[in-house]
């Protein structure tokens, strides 16, 4: 057996796409198991805080294009600042 793991976020623009309905298809005809998660959270804090002052900016939007560089760029740089002190009550 193999084991497969990714996230999809079925966003309307990413939704409506040849890609997601044959991936769906496709799906449908073989026996996966689909396990669905939420966000945890550590994920959420560490989201807000690289957020945080940039809400509905475009310094740092929400999500970034699969082929926007600049934009992942930025984010990962936001990233870099997050920091969580070991005795932080989240």
């Amino acid at each position: 057996q193999n084991i497969a793991g990714f996230q999809w976020k079925p966003y309307h623009a990413t939704f409506n796409h040849h890609y997601a309905f044959s991936g769906l298809e496709k799906i449908a005809k073989m026996d996966v198991k689909v396990i669905f998660l939420t966000r945890n959270v550590l994920d959420r804090y560490i989201s807000n805080r690289r957020h945080k002052g940039y809400q509905h900016s475009e310094e740092v939007p929400a999500h970034c294009a699969v082929d926007d560089i600049d934009c992942i760029e930025r984010h990962q740089e936001h990233s870099k600042e997050v920091t969580i002190e070991p005795n932080q009550a989240l």
